[in-house]
């Protein structure tokens, strides 16, 4: 019944479901003296509310249950573990959690111990991926192998002087602007997109047009002037994504980072088609809505409430090549 009860999800239980699982292979005395153990240990309180089954001797119809009274071996256990275990892995919040993240865990406790008690906490930052291997011998241990919520769990991570670093930014670059003082860049959401302005690329007032990949971008546009080697120079961001929420919100996180400008040539031409019903799905940030609205003219205001309004969206791609290619090449970007 202990087992029953352990793997037991819910926090009032049925004299009824504890007989089904003692049916067939205990009398009733024999039965009633367990259920009454367990209110005896507190394991269970029964709900006087619900009543009496009118047996010899009667049981409660209904009980609660206190699962951590059930737990007292494993804290035993963990309360043994605690006082062997190098001092910096706190254990406090196994008595809180499920049995079966205990098993799963103990050895990656272990695990943690022989690292630190031939380490002690590293003194040199290094990547996710260096010290996920020095730990577990794994380099995607802690980023995908579930190390990253163990070591939050008993108070570590942030103790392995683990310093992110960001992925490289995928650009295309055009050599004839290089010499340039202000170095123009154009952010692109989508790789179909990315692929036909980057042809158009040389002829462009841009020095590098970047391949967005959705959110991707984002943990490397830091880096933009130190993966170009032009430090020494200014550098301005036009952003140029999906027209939908998701779109939105992208420009918006990027312009929270650094400064960047809509390139509002491209999507002034999506706001002269039809507009494509959908992605009713996407949530609104209000702020970034609010944000990238202030950069339109009134009437490209009105016609973005009325497309947002009418659950519309439009794609990069709703832009043919040879659209997108003329925008690129005759928008004056550098007075912009």
């Amino acid at each position: 019944m202990e087992i029953f009860l352990k793997q037991y999800t819910r926090v009032t239980v049925t004299l009824a479901q504890l007989e089904q699982v003692s049916a067939g292979w205990q009398e009733y005395r024999e039965f009633a003296g367990q259920v009454e153990r367990l209110i005896t240990d507190m394991v269970l309180t029964p709900i006087a509310a619900c009543g009496t089954n009118q047996a010899n001797p009667p049981l409660p119809l209904k009980y609660r249950v206190n699962k951590l009274r059930l737990c007292t071996e494993l804290h035993e256990r963990i309360r043994e573990k605690q006082l062997v275990v190098h001092s910096l892995i706190q254990l406090e919040p196994y008595f809180k959690s499920d049995e079966s993240l205990w098993r799963k865990e103990a050895a990656w406790i272990d695990m943690l111990h022989t690292y630190l008690s031939r380490c002690d906490l590293p003194l040199h930052e290094t990547s996710v991926w260096e010290r996920s291997y020095e730990i577990a011998g794994d380099e995607k241990w802690i980023s995908e192998g579930g190390g990253y919520a163990f070591l939050q769990r008993v108070g570590l991570y942030g103790k392995l002087n683990i310093v992110d670093i960001a992925e490289p930014l995928m650009f295309a670059l055009n050599p004839g602007r290089i010499s340039d003082p202000i170095c123009l860049h154009l952010i692109i959401e989508n790789k179909t997109t990315f692929d036909i302005l980057a042809s158009n690329l040389p002829e462009t007032d841009f020095l590098t047009m970047i391949y967005g990949a959705g959110k991707g971008f984002l943990s490397g546009i830091g880096n933009l002037e130190w993966q170009l080697h032009l430090t020494d120079r200014q550098h301005r961001l036009f952003y140029f994504g999906d027209l939908d929420q998701e779109g939105i919100t992208i420009w918006y996180l990027l312009n929270s980072r650094r400064p960047a400008r809509l390139a509002l040539a491209f999507y002034q031409a999506l706001l002269a088609k039809e507009f494509t019903k959908g992605k009713e799905n996407q949530r609104q940030n209000d702020k970034a809505y609010a944000s990238f609205l202030s950069y339109f003219p009134g009437n490209d205001q009105d016609k973005l409430r009325l497309l947002f309004a009418g659950a519309g969206y439009y794609p990069q791609e709703a832009l043919a090549a040879s659209e997108l290619g003329e925008i690129a090449r005759k928008t004056p970007w550098k007075s912009i």
